[in-house]
């Protein structure tokens, strides 16, 4: 199917006060129940507010810890995840270089064109990698941006380079009318450009998960994707070739190294911290064990 890309079509920015974290932790699931996602809104109403309890099959001791859903479309994990991954590999970023954070828009389509509109970006974004092989490498993150006027989504790749203002610049030119840079901005601190790139560049996709006609789509469309990756130097910040195996420690007992087995989902006043082995100890009793 041959698909034509309307570029640059600018992204219309809401001037309403956005609402906080906890309302739009709300209205998400609000949106998710009226679209027949329950289970989905279970878990993101559970999340932050529940401690997800594990039993050890060698001591028997009962270990708990906050429960964070990791739902692809619960605001307070989608934050979280992004400041985890960055936070994460801030030592992998070269900080003398300097960093600038660049939105390129990769066109606007219609949903039935949408397949057809991320293949095209990511050919576009290939293909402007190529031509910059001296760029030390970065992160780039993948959202879609709903424009009601036009009744298409646009493709944004934000970037997150370990390099100075020039390369905005270059990367204009480079896309050569492809694709159109939306907004650029330089920093010299790391912890600010990290902050900017997040709350800014990524932001919870608001305009389509708020919306009970398009986030069944939304989930279905983005769950073979990954929305960050790191590239070049910064490949294995997302898993690539370099990545190595690790057990996650919560299926480890803190106290004798038994395996743990998940039991259910209890209230916090049912946990308590012990300070030698850094863990939360749960009541076996509690409710939902």
């Amino acid at each position: 199917m041959s698909v034509t890309a309307i570029i640059p079509q600018p992204i219309e920015v809401n001037t309403h006060k956005e609402p906080g974290l906890e309302e739009t932790k709300d209205l998400v699931i609000t949106a998710a129940r009226s679209a027949g996602l329950d289970k989905q809104a279970d878990k993101i109403e559970s999340c932050g507010s529940k401690y997800a309890v594990s039993k050890c099959s060698q001591c028997g001791e009962f270990i708990g810890h906050p429960y964070h859903c990791n739902q692809s479309i619960c605001p307070t994990c989608y934050y979280r995840n992004l400041f985890r991954f960055m936070n994460r590999h801030r030592d992998s970023w070269d900080k003398t270089l300097g960093f600038v954070i660049v939105d390129v828009n990769y066109g606007c389509f219609h949903e039935y064109e949408m397949e057809d509109g991320m293949t095209r970006a990511k050919e576009i974004h290939q293909d402007l990698l190529c031509r910059f092989p001296f760029l030390k490498g970065g992160v780039y993150h993948i959202s879609l941006r709903w424009n009601e006027a036009y009744h298409h989504y646009a493709i944004l790749y934000h970037y997150f380079l370990n390099a100075d203002i020039t390369y905005a610049m270059l990367i204009l030119w480079a896309l050569n009318g492809q694709a159109s840079v939306d907004s650029h901005i330089a920093f010299e601190d790391y912890d600010q450009a990290q902050r900017y790139f997040i709350r800014h560049s990524c932001q919870y996709p608001a305009d389509i998960l708020l919306d009970c006609t398009k986030i069944r789509w939304y989930i279905s469309f983005m769950k073979r994707r990954k929305l960050i990756q790191g590239f070049r130097e910064f490949y294995r910040m997302a898993g690539g070739s370099n990545r190595s195996a690790k057990k996650e420690p919560r299926q480890v007992c803190p106290i004798c190294g038994g395996k743990l087995e998940f039991k259910g989902l209890t209230l916090p006043q049912y946990a308590w911290w012990d300070s030698d082995y850094q863990c939360y100890h749960v009541d076996p009793g509690a409710p939902g064990l």
